[in-house]
């Protein structure tokens, strides 16, 4: 079952400078949506907003109609999960205990997994092509096997709703495509998900919709054809593009670099 995330004018920030500024926008149910946007325009805090890791000065964030600031952390937990962009994890964890963390909102306070558990999270690793990982450590795992980690961690938790931060980072070509068919399956059967990319091209390949975000407002929030427009771009990001199709009809963005515009911060070259 699908679930609905809507932001109604939020704004944070960090010591008096805002970072989100009067953001609006519903996530429908089984919707794909893309936040995209320049270095620093605010999208992994939009996610931190949506999971109450950080928590609205304005506005408020809701799951299903409900404020997420008075859902219980397990209930929230057992709603949305998370791929964040790196890993940072000490204790001596196998790629398949780890994977089994995702289990915990299903089973709080209990110690030890069940057998359909584990169950899950093989499931899990399978889905993502880490089956071959599950007794190695995630410690010795490459950025790019820790990023399928992530994911199939966050599959365990079975969401209803899934955010992803820049998923496809890490990853080489094969294992980008394989995320790309994983989201589009997980689209088809009616998981939410939001995702954040710079990859304005997967973007448009996966979203429904694209949400722009330029110094923590919204730029544009739309259909891929209706946001990956020239000028748009041109003015978030402050570099001629070219925009044409790409074999699916989508859009596809390249950087126009052989020109004579200025290299910000130095001369051109």
């Amino acid at each position: 079952m699908s679930a609905s995330l809507a932001l109604s004018h939020v704004t944070f920030g960090y010591d008096g400078r805002r970072v989100i500024d009067d953001v609006s926008v519903v996530v429908r149910p089984g919707e794909v949506l893309a936040i995209v946007g320049p270095n620093s325009a605010g999208k992994t805090t939009l996610l931190r907003l949506m999971t109450r890791v950080v928590m609205p000065q304005q506005g408020v964030v809701t799951l299903d109609g409900q404020d997420v600031t008075r859902l219980a952390r397990v209930a929230l937990a057992r709603a949305v999960a998370v791929v964040p962009q790196d890993l940072a994890l000490t204790f001596p964890f196998t790629a398949l205990d780890f994977v089994l963390t995702g289990r915990y909102p299903h089973r709080p306070g209990e110690f030890f997994e069940r057998v359909d558990d584990v169950a899950v999270a093989r499931t899990a690793l399978a889905a993502v092509a880490g089956d071959h990982l599950a007794d190695r450590l995630v410690s010795e795992l490459s950025g790019g096997e820790r990023q399928l980690v992530l994911v199939a961690r966050a599959l365990a938790q079975r969401p209803r709703v899934l955010l992803m931060d820049e998923p496809n980072a890490h990853l080489d070509l094969r294992h980008q495509r394989d995320l790309a068919r994983l989201i589009h399956r997980l689209h088809a059967e009616g998981t939410t998900i939001v995702l954040v990319s710079h990859d304005l091209n997967l973007a448009a390949q996966l979203a429904d919709r694209l949400l722009l975000l330029a110094a923590g407002r919204v730029a544009a929030l739309g259909t891929p054809a209706d946001v990956l427009v020239p000028e748009t771009l041109e003015a978030v990001y402050g570099c001629p593009v070219v925009v044409d199709e790409q074999e699916t009809g989508r859009p596809r963005v390249s950087v126009r670099w052989l020109d004579d515009t200025p290299v910000r911060g130095g001369a051109a070259r």
